[in-house]
């Protein structure tokens, strides 16, 4: 159980580390923004595959 707590305290550092440098350089945001974007564009997709599936 000690290897699991060590792992979890090391990737949790890392995305820590890594969220406060990307945030004081700027590219969080845009890395967000891409995941936004590409959350958006799948929707489109399942919306209209749903539509055409209708229609059809």
């Amino acid at each position: 159980m000690r290897c699991h707590w060590k792992v979890l305290i090391v990737k949790t550092s890392f995305w820590l580390a890594s969220e406060v440098v990307l945030g004081l350089c700027g590219t969080d945001t845009m890395a967000d923004y891409s995941e936004f974007l590409g959350a958006q564009q799948e929707l489109a997709i399942a919306f209209s595959v749903a539509v055409i599936t209708l229609v059809a």
